[in-house]
């Protein structure tokens, strides 16, 4: 289910119901749970709750990020910028974003 957005396009919200699907698809997706699912039976992810809490996708001329929460690891926030943007300043900046967002919650 999408929760809310944050869009400068108003064309580009018609996309976002295929995005959220998306996003369900790669938490939860068949191939994503039995990655995880190898990884914790190698020792590889000590982590108490289960699956990634990060993904980040380059799409064309766009490079996508997807969180989760420690405080909701059912919700997945997603950021959208340009490739051309700093990949290391777009994690960052999400990272110190993603705090204020489950407040919200």
């Amino acid at each position: 289910m999408l929760l809310g957005t944050s869009v400068k396009d108003p064309d580009a919200a018609d996309v976002l119901d295929t995005l959220a699907l998306a996003a369900a698809n790669l938490f939860q997706g068949r191939g994503v749970v039995a990655f995880e699912t190898m990884l914790r039976e190698a020792g590889g992810d000590a982590s108490e709750t289960p699956g990634f809490g990060e993904i980040a996708v380059f799409s064309g001329d766009r490079l996508i990020i997807f969180q989760r929460t420690r405080e909701y690891p059912e919700h997945v926030v997603c950021y959208i910028c340009s490739n051309s943007a700093n990949v290391g300043l777009a994690l960052t900046k999400s990272h110190l974003s993603l705090g204020p967002v489950a407040a919200a919650v």
